[in-house]
């Protein structure tokens, strides 16, 4: 650990996942809570260190725990490649029409 790192908390949300999930099944709600994991894994050691924490405390919600000076781009890169990048666990005319529709909740 660093001594004399200031660190921030970031705690993020897959938006809509349930919406998704009610639509595509929960297999493939699943598979993009996987594909989120890796997608930050994969920044964080780009661009964090490896003092750097990724914790998942509940189904669409991840926390990342980095120096204030990586926060900023670390965030930036996995809120834009994961809009990018999470477009493949559509099907094409969704993709295509750019939403989805999911059931009425009760």
């Amino acid at each position: 650990m660093r001594v004399g790192s200031q660190w921030t908390y970031i705690d993020m949300k897959i938006n809509q996942l349930d919406p998704f999930s009610e639509v595509y099944g929960f297999v493939a709600g699943d598979e993009v809570i996987k594909f989120m994991a890796l997608l930050m894994s994969e920044v964080i050691e780009e661009a964090g260190s490896q003092d750097d924490f990724l914790g998942h405390p509940g189904r669409d919600n991840f926390i990342i725990i980095t120096t204030n000076e990586a926060a900023p781009l670390i965030r930036q890169k996995i809120k834009d490649r994961f809009a990018e990048e999470v477009q493949s666990h559509y099907n094409f005319i969704d993709r295509q029409q750019g939403f989805i529709q999911a059931p009425k909740a009760e």
